[in-house]
């Protein structure tokens, strides 16, 4: 695959979209469409529905986890993940998905993306269920999702990370998953929760110690009451690239997940919120090898 056979699909973060706009100047030949943020906030989902019904099984994806969470989940309502190949360009804010995936920065990425062809590989998604105001609902996550943040965090456009910390409040959760066939039961208390499939979540802050996103398994990390001091640290350490997984850290691996708290959870999927009035039964699948993307190397 050639990185002129793509439909390139841009949303670049702010930072980063004035530097892209130069890029593709220069790349008049290139199939573009870019993304109009502000006055059609589901530009993304109507691209995506144009470009599969066009027949464009080929979508470069320029966004970070936001956007590649956003294509994924309109692919998968259109039950057209199997048909399409992706190719991730990482000019989002977290890009930690990218990061997983070994992907270095955007400009010299498209060094190696202009001159040679892409190996397709496939990767795990997961999939959120949870009790919504209107029935059930289904959310996939290509990086993870998680809870513990308040509502009113999650309606900040840019909240504190520190007063997020402080904020973090125990929940009292009954967890039952399932790993190849083996059933397990428990309850503990939680100040937050995060699924994941890849390595890195919030900016490069890494919770696994190998990065896992075809595995086959949702890697589940929860994190027990504590004080806000210790959590800090945890956090900061992780941050430097340590796995975060003290002894106040549970990891469970697992293929199913159901979870039942004490009180409404407020969720994010891949750092975008899920439901604003919260849920507290929720269960967690993986999907194996249902994403089918673009690598250069």
């Amino acid at each position: 695959m050639r990185f002129s056979d793509f439909v390139h699909v841009i949303n670049p973060n702010s930072e980063k979209r004035s530097a892209v706009q130069k890029f593709f100047k220069k790349q008049p030949e290139l199939q573009t469409v870019f993304v109009e943020r502000t006055s059609h906030p589901k530009h993304l989902e109507t691209v995506i529905e144009w470009a599969v019904n066009e027949g464009h099984l080929k979508i470069a994806v320029w966004g970070g986890d936001g956007t590649l969470n956003r294509v994924v989940q309109q692919l998968h309502d259109m039950k057209a993940l199997d048909r399409v190949v992706i190719a991730l360009i990482p000019v989002g804010t977290c890009n930690d998905f990218a990061r997983a995936l070994h992907t270095p920065a955007w400009k010299r990425y498209l060094e190696v993306c202009v001159l040679n062809d892409a190996v397709e590989s496939l990767f795990d998604v997961g999939l959120l269920t949870y009790a919504s105001v209107d029935g059930t609902k289904r959310r996939v996550f290509v990086n993870n999702a998680g809870f513990g943040r308040e509502a009113s965090a999650l309606r900040q456009h840019r909240s504190s990370a520190l007063s997020d910390i402080f904020s973090f409040s125990p929940k009292r959760v009954d967890l039952d998953w399932s790993l190849n066939g083996t059933h397990s039961f428990e309850t503990r208390d939680a100040l937050l929760g995060v699924i994941c499939n890849g390595a890195y979540f919030s900016k490069g802050l890494r919770f696994n110690d190998q990065p896992t996103p075809s595995d086959g398994l949702l890697d589940i990390f929860l994190e027990s009451p504590q004080s806000p001091f210790r959590l800090l640290l945890s956090f900061a350490t992780a941050k430097l690239g340590s796995p975060l997984q003290s002894s106040k850290t549970a990891h469970i691996q697992a293929n199913e997940l159901s979870l039942q708290a004490s009180s409404l959870l407020y969720l994010q999927a891949d750092g975008e919120p899920v439901e604003s009035r919260g849920s507290n039964k929720l269960t967690f699948k993986n999907l194996p090898s249902v994403l089918r993307m673009a690598q250069w190397s």
